[in-house]
Formats: structure tokens, sequence, C-alpha cells
């Protein structure tokens, strides 16, 4: 065995070789090697190195030649494993720096959620407290104001009704003679069919269309009720053509239904007299109300009534057709 000084190439080792052999393993790394070009990297040289250990100086080597022999071997390589020592506790001092700055930015991350939990709280309680004081306010200054304009109308309302609900009471003490002055009383047919009424009508010229109500449609909810009727039949007349009275807001042209007595006139009919009087007696009081200017009359059991919208002249005419029509059923 001629052992000869060689340089691993792998780890920098210097380690003793076999120079016989063609290859080995190296005692540091483990690494398997050639010999010979072990043998021909082992020239070091290290120039004016001053290093400091844990656990002793290495200082001023200067011009060192490893050439051959153990004492040469031993120190290069006491030399090659302190650099390696340093390697490792520059990279094992790097490592935990790197660790404590992970440390430290979490530890600011955790300050920085908690700083703007705090934020938030504030922002809430401040939202809360302007809408307090805006309700104090608006309970304050506007709240009362509302409760007094609204006293002012419930007690205007029941003025209103009260004064209403007497005149309805004074106007029920009056006798049928005294109620006749309110409308026209002619003889006629007792409760015509509503199919015959609606073929009179169509055989007046100036009616333009006939409808009858339902009980899906009745607005007034009094068709074949105690004391209602047992048809409603509304019609359109010629003489309002043209004007608001058969047109909605927007001018289309409405029903007979929709528009009204107000577009021509309506005729209703009942199982007695009575019943016919009471509801034209309900009639002008709500016409009190609004003005007035239907012309009613009571021809049988049949209540007719015409549009407040016509012309005086119009409204005697028309009324003159229908009832010597309803006449014509007696």
């Amino acid at each position: 065995m001629n052992l000869v000084a060689g340089k691993c190439p792998n780890c920098g080792a210097i380690i003793n070789v076999d120079s016989s052999k063609d290859a080995a393993v190296c005692e540091y790394c483990k690494t398997p090697f050639i010999v010979e070009k072990a043998i021909k990297n082992v020239d070091i040289n290290i120039q004016n190195a001053n290093i400091s250990l844990n656990e002793g100086n290495i200082n001023n080597v200067n011009n060192m030649s490893v050439n051959g022999g153990n004492v040469h071997i031993d120190m290069a390589n006491t030399v090659q494993h302190n650099v390696t020592n340093i390697k490792k506790g520059m990279f094992g001092t790097l490592a935990e720096g790197i660790s404590r700055a992970i440390e430290i930015e979490a530890e600011h991350d955790a300050k920085r959620q908690d700083e703007l939990s705090q934020y938030t709280g504030f922002i809430i309680i401040g939202t809360l407290f302007l809408l307090g004081v805006v309700v104090v306010c608006m309970m304050v200054f506007y709240l009362p104001e509302q409760i007094e304009f609204y006293k002012r109308v419930n007690s205007r309302y029941n003025s209103v009704k009260q004064s209403f609900s007497t005149e309805v009471e004074d106007d029920n003490s009056l006798s049928y003679d005294d109620a006749e002055a309110y409308y026209d009383v002619y003889d006629g047919p007792a409760s015509p069919s509503e199919a015959d009424v609606v073929e009179m009508l169509a055989s007046i010229d100036n009616i333009l269309e006939i409808e009858a109500v339902t009980e899906e449609n009745d607005s007034n909810e009094s068709l074949n009720k105690p004391g209602g009727y047992s048809a409603d039949i509304f019609f359109s007349s010629k003489y309002l053509e043209g004007t608001r009275a058969l047109e909605d807001w927007d001018g289309n042209r409405m029903s007979p239904i929709d528009a009204g007595t107000a577009g021509g006139g309506s005729i209703e009919i009942y199982s007695n007299v009575r019943d016919a009087e009471d509801r034209c007696k309900y009639i002008h009081e709500m016409q009190k109300k609004i003005g007035g200017g239907e012309k009613d009359a009571i021809v049988g059991t049949c209540l007719v009534r015409i549009s407040r919208k016509m012309k005086a002249s119009k409204q005697n005419k028309l009324m003159n057709l229908i009832v010597d029509g309803l006449q014509t059923l007696d």
C-alpha cells in the first residue's frame, strides 16, 4: 500500500489515498472518486488566513503547501473542517435570522389585525351613535309636528263625519212625498228582466254601448242582495261622445261600466218601489256633497240615472226616451 495525499473532488477534504488503486471512497462525505484525479487536486495553498473558531483560533497561515506526508495532511484537514464549520455557522445564523424575521412579520400582522378590529368597532359605534342622534332629533322636532297634523286631520274628519251623519238622520225623517222633490216618478213595469231593458236601450239611437254588471265587477256590491238591485245596466251616449266623460286619464276609451253613470247613465232594477226610492235618496245625498247635476227618475221599480256631465236639454231628451221605452215593457 502506497499512501499519498489526495483531495476529495466533492467535499474538498485532504485524505490519504492508495496510489496503487484506481478508485476510492472519501472517508468524510462517502463519495467515490478516481484516485489519480484526487492526487492531482491535492496542491492547496492557503494565503494569509485568519480564521476564528469556537474552540480555538488559527492565525496567520501563510504559504502552506501540502505535497505529501501525514503531518501536512492532518493540518490541512483541520483547516478544511474549520472552514466547513464556519460555513455551517454562517448558514445556521442566516436560517435563524430568516426564522426570526418570519416571526416578527407574523407578530406585526397580528397587531395590524387587532388595530383593524378596533377601528371597525369604532366605526360601528360611531354609526350607531349618529343614527341615535337622528332618531332623537326626529322625535324632538319632527314627530310632534306630525302628531299635531294628524290630530287636526282626524278632528276635521270627525267633524265632517258627524255633520254628514246629522244631515242623513234629518233627511231620513222626510216623507216620500218630500223626497219626490229630488226626482221624477213615473208609472212603469215591476221588475222587468235585464234582457228586456238591454233590448229597449239598444233601440234608442243615441245610446252607444250597453253593459250589465256582474257580481265580479259590481262596484257597489249590491247585486242580488237584500235591498239591492237585481240588475244594473250602464250605457254610454252620443251626447257625450268626444268628451273626457268617456275616456280615462290616458285618453283611452272606457267601457260603460268603467266610465260609470258619468259616461251616459244607468238603469237599476229593484224588486219594489221602496228599495228604488231609498237608493235614489241616498244618491242625492251623495250628489249634494260633490255638487250634484245628475238627473234621476223612478219608473215602476226601475231607477233611471242620467249623467251629470250632460247638458240639461240633453238629459231631459234622453230621460224621456228611456221612460217611454220602459213603459212599453209594462
